[in-house]
């Protein structure tokens, strides 16, 4: 019986998980030090920023891009006349500013107070954020197939080990055998264990 329910738990574990094409990772190359996605089939590269899908073959241009998780809601990202230049680490851009200007984004006048703050959320790709929910759905649905699986186990154990406990009691309990008679009439009980 058990292991009936193992069996049937690794058969739908590996259904569900098996669900999803993953990209043939044996006939991809993905550029810039960017790995094939085993998780789905779209996009076949998953890509370090700033490079993007779907072979990360080119960055993409941040100087005019929007990035709302950076408060950059309108272009150009260099305000003030500044030059924008693409840069590999977070931001992703870097702003050289005219004389008179300083911040990130060339926002403040010299000698003023910055106003504005820089946000340190790292920005990803919709590609990492789909693998990500992707795989987090996988993990999800495995957890819960371990759980059903470890629950119908333990309940098959407690129904075996119970049911044998029961059984056992059962042979055990004394038994009292029916009064014998002498000779004389007098009637005598006899009680033995039975451990049949």
């Amino acid at each position: 019986m058990i292991h009936v329910a193992i069996s049937i738990c690794l058969l739908i574990s590996v259904e569900l998980i098996g669900s999803t094409e993953a990209a043939d990772c044996s006939t991809i190359t993905c550029d810039n030090g960017g790995t094939c996605n085993n998780h789905t089939d779209s996009p076949p590269c998953l890509c370090p920023l700033p490079y993007i899908a779907p072979y990360c073959e080119s960055a993409a241009d941040y100087c005019f891009t929007l990035q709302p998780d950076k408060r950059i809601t309108k272009l150009p990202v260099c305000l003030n006349g500044g030059n924008c230049t693409l840069a590999y680490t977070d931001p992703y851009f870097n702003c050289s500013c005219p004389d008179g200007f300083t911040g990130w984004r060339c926002e403040v006048r010299v000698g003023e107070e910055e106003t504005t703050e820089f946000s340190t959320t790292t920005t990803t790709t919709a590609a990492t954020e789909q693998s990500t929910a992707s795989e987090q759905s996988q993990i999800s649905t495995v957890v819960v197939i371990a759980t059903a699986c470890v629950a119908s186990l333990l309940t098959g154990a407690v129904i075996v080990v119970g049911g044998y406990l029961i059984r056992s009691r059962r042979h055990k309990i004394p038994q009292i055998k029916k009064p014998e008679t002498t000779g004389t009439g007098n009637s005598k009980a006899h009680i033995s264990e039975s451990y049949n």
